[in-house]
C-alpha cells in the first residue's frame, strides 16, 4: 500500500511536471518528455526544485532569445564550472539577464562571469550588481562618470558616440575601464574615484582585484 500510494504520487508530479513545462516551453510528443526528464535530472543532481528550474531556464530563453533546450544546457555548463558554489546560481539567472543582454554580452558570455565570480570568492550578485552599475552609468554618462573615465585616459565623449551609434557596448567599455584600472597605482586617487563613479557601491564592494580581472576574461 505504501509502495502503490508513492507510486501514484510520482504518476501525479509528473504529469503535473508535464503539463507546465509545456505551458513554459510549447512542447510537445517527445522533445517535450526528453526536456521534461532532462530537467527533472538536472533538478536532481544540483539539488533544485523542478519548477524553480523551469522558470530559470524560460527566463535565460527569453531574455536572451534562445531556445529552451539551450538555455538549459548552457546552465548545466554553469553548474559544472561552479557557478552554484555559494547557492545563488538560479536567483542570478532570475535577476541579472536582463541587464546583462543590454550591456551586450550573449547566455554563454552571462553565465562565464557568474562562474569567473565564484572561482575568486567573490559572492556572485555583488560581482553581477558591478557590472549591472557601470552599464547604468555609463549609458547615463553624468558628469563624475565622465571625469573619472578622462582621468584614466579614456574619451567620454567618443564613448557616448560609440555607445549610440552601436559600434560598442557598454561591457566593452567596461572592459577598457578595467584594463585601465591594472595600469595604475591601486591606491591612488583616480583608482578610487574611477571605481566610485563608474561601478558605484558594487563596485567598491567587489573591489579592484576583481575589477581588473574583467579586462582580460575572454568571454
Amino acid at each position: 500500500e505504501p509502495y502503490r500510494r508513492q507510486r501514484q504520487m510520482c504518476i501525479r508530479d509528473r504529469v503535473e511536471a508535464t503539463k507546465m513545462t509545456k505551458q513554459f516551453t510549447g512542447l510537445s510528443g517527445d522533445e517535450l518528455k526528453h526536456f521534461r526528464n532532462e530537467l527533472q535530472a538536472t533538478a536532481d543532481t544540483y539539488g533544485k526544485e523542478f519548477d524553480e528550474l523551469l522558470q530559470v531556464v524560460n527566463n535565460v530563453a527569453q531574455q536572451f532569445g534562445i531556445t529552451h533546450d539551450d538555455a538549459l544546457s548552457k546552465i548545466q555548463d554553469g553548474f559544472q564550472a561552479g557557478a552554484d558554489a555559494n547557492g545563488q546560481y538560479l536567483d542570478s539567472l532570475k535577476e541579472f539577464p536582463a541587464y546583462f543582454k543590454e550591456a551586450g554580452l550573449n547566455a554563454d558570455q552571462f553565465i562565464a562571469l557568474i562562474a569567473q565570480a565564484n572561482s575568486m570568492g567573490i559572492v556572485s550578485n555583488k560581482a553581477l550588481d558591478t557590472i549591472k552599475e557601470a552599464n547604468i552609468r555609463l549609458r547615463e554618462m553624468s558628469d563624475t562618470t565622465s571625469k573619472s573615465l578622462k582621468a584614466i585616459g579614456l574619451d567620454a565623449t567618443k564613448i557616448q558616440q560609440e555607445l549610440a551609434n552601436g559600434t560598442t557596448t557598454t561591457f566593452e567599455i567596461i572592459q577598457q575601464v578595467s584594463e585601465k584600472l591594472d595600469t595604475l597605482p591601486a591606491s591612488s586617487k583616480v583608482v578610487g574615484e574611477a571605481i566610485a563613479n563608474i561601478f558605484g557601491g558594487p563596485g567598491q564592494d567587489a573591489g579592484l582585484q576583481y575589477l581588473t580581472t574583467v579586462s582580460y576574461t575572454h568571454l
